[in-house]
């Protein structure tokens, strides 16, 4: 079994907190070592607690965080200092993901370490197949994008589940650009727990017929 000097494990901890990776990611760049050596070392640094675990800040800090940065008035140490963040790294680094992907970037993948990755999708020959899995990505999109909006109202809530409530607001934003029942099945609402929630938000829907 390979030995390593305590500045290789040094390297391999502040590359974790710096960059705001993973232990998957902190492996692969560096070549070294398993992912649960690098948990045991990590658990000796103070920097690894209950505010900051597995390179994930809550969704809350990173969205504000990013806002403060892109109006140009803070730089990125003095928002990292603001929100108590690991370094100026984190915070371009979050800049970076909103830049390429949106605010979608920054919510964390929640996916069993035992599962194997995902396959490429298909690429359908029929044209109307295409367009329909081109709409549901657009509504994919929307949907994310709306569920964003409901994080930064309530950081308490998981994206990953949202409640039959969240889920009844996300439809209230987007039915006058998708149809209900597309965006109920997409979410996975029944049609009864959306008029019942509808109902008890206290906004009768006017799109009823």
């Amino acid at each position: 079994m390979r030995q390593f000097t305590e500045e290789e494990k040094q390297q391999a901890i502040d590359l974790y907190f710096e960059k705001c990776l993973t232990t998957k990611e902190t492996v692969n760049r560096l070549g070294y070592p398993t992912r649960q050596n690098l948990e045991r070392w990590l658990k000796n640094d103070p920097r690894y607690g209950e505010a900051f675990r597995h390179g994930f800040y809550p969704l809350k800090t990173k969205v504000e965080a990013v806002e403060h940065y892109r109006t140009g008035a803070y730089t990125a140490a003095e928002i990292a200092r603001k929100f108590n963040i690991g370094s100026s790294d984190v915070v371009l680094n979050w800049v970076h993901k909103v830049e390429q992907l949106g605010y979608n970037g920054l919510i964390p993948k929640k996916r069993s370490a035992s599962m194997p990755k995902p396959k490429s999708p298909n690429i359908p020959d029929d044209i109307d197949e295409l367009k329909r899995r081109c709409e549901e990505l657009e509504m994919d999109n929307a949907i994310l994008q709306e569920t964003i909006e409901i994080l930064k109202k309530d950081p308490s809530v998981d994206p990953r589940g949202l409640s039959n409530r969240e889920k009844t607001q996300v439809i209230g934003a987007l039915k006058t650009t998708y149809p209900i029942t597309k965006l109920m099945k997409r979410i996975g609402i029944a049609r009864s727990s959306y008029y019942f929630h509808q109902l008890k938000i206290g906004r009768p829907d006017p799109y009823d017929r």
